[in-house]
C-alpha cells in the first residue's frame, strides 16, 4: 500500500501489488496542484527566460504568443485564461512556468503559476471525486483523477487531449 509523506509518494513494499509508475509533473494554477504525466513534457523552462513573440491576429484570447524553439512558432496557451481565472499578481509573475508539451500532431506551450515537483507516481487511491466547483464544464484539459494531496486535491489532468482535436493548436515551422 502506498503511504504519502511530505508531498513524496512512498512505493509499495510488495513488488507484487506495484502499479505501472508513471511519473507526474505537480503543477499549480490559482493555487490549485495538478499533476499531468511527462511522458510527452519535452522542456520545462521559467517564462520570463524564454524567447517569445506576441499572439498572431485573430486567434482566442488565451493564446497569449508563441514560444520560438527549433526553428518552430510554438503557440504558448494560459491556463488561466484558457480556464476563465483572474489574471496571476504581477509580483507572482517571476514564478510563471512553461511547459512545452509533444505528441504526435505537434507541440504547443502551456502557461502555469508554477511548478512543484514530479511525483515517481501518484498514490494508489488515485480515483474520480467530484471536481470543485471552479473547474466544473472548464474547457481546456481533461481531468482525470483527484488525489488526496498535501491537505487538499492533486487533480490530475491531460492538457493534450484538446490540443489532439484541435490541430490549429500546435506549431507551425
Amino acid at each position: 500500500m502506498n503511504t504519502l509523506h511530505r508531498d513524496r509518494v512512498e512505493p509499495p513494499r510488495d513488488s507484487a501489488e506495484r502499479p505501472r509508475a508513471i511519473p507526474h509533473l505537480v503543477f499549480e494554477v490559482d493555487s490549485q496542484p495538478y499533476a499531468c504525466p511527462v511522458a510527452h513534457l519535452q522542456r520545462l523552462m521559467r517564462l520570463i527566460d524564454a524567447k517569445t513573440s506576441p499572439p498572431t491576429d485573430n486567434v482566442p484570447a488565451w493564446e497569449t504568443g508563441r514560444l520560438l524553439a527549433d526553428g518552430a512558432e510554438i503557440p504558448i496557451i494560459s491556463l488561466r485564461q484558457l480556464w476563465g481565472l483572474p489574471p496571476i499578481a504581477h509580483d507572482a509573475q517571476h514564478r510563471q512556468a512553461l511547459l512545452l508539451l509533444k505528441n504526435r500532431e505537434g507541440r504547443v506551450a502551456f502557461v502555469v503559476d508554477s511548478c512543484r515537483c514530479v511525483l515517481p507516481q501518484l498514490p494508489r487511491q488515485a480515483r474520480l471525486f467530484e471536481l470543485p466547483a471552479p473547474l466544473k464544464g472548464v474547457r481546456g484539459a481533461t481531468f482525470k483523477a483527484a488525489v488526496p494531496w498535501s491537505g487538499g486535491l492533486l487533480i490530475t489532468v491531460d492538457l493534450l487531449a484538446p490540443v489532439e482535436s484541435q490541430p490549429s493548436l500546435v506549431e507551425t515551422t
